[in-house]
């Protein structure tokens, strides 16, 4: 799902702010997933261990997208 902020017509800055926000937001996110992803000892046991806040595809994807060797380096 994406936010439209442009459309709801608010002051530009209130828009860069929020949009500020809601990134570093996900990348809090993310990085506490990794982080709870790296706390088991292979890539087959994290994905037994899925999250309650996301979906099997989701976190499907991402130990998917965190076992790619490139992704290690």
């Amino acid at each position: 799902m994406k936010l439209n902020v442009v459309d709801l017509k608010v002051d530009p800055q209130v828009t860069k702010h929020v949009t500020s926000l809601l990134k570093m937001r996900t990348r809090d996110q993310r990085y506490k997933l990794h982080k709870y992803y790296k706390s088991f000892p292979s890539d087959k046991e994290a994905r037994k261990h899925k999250p309650s806040t996301l979906t099997d595809d989701n976190w499907k994807s991402l130990c998917d997208y965190w076992s790619k060797p490139e992704v290690q380096v």
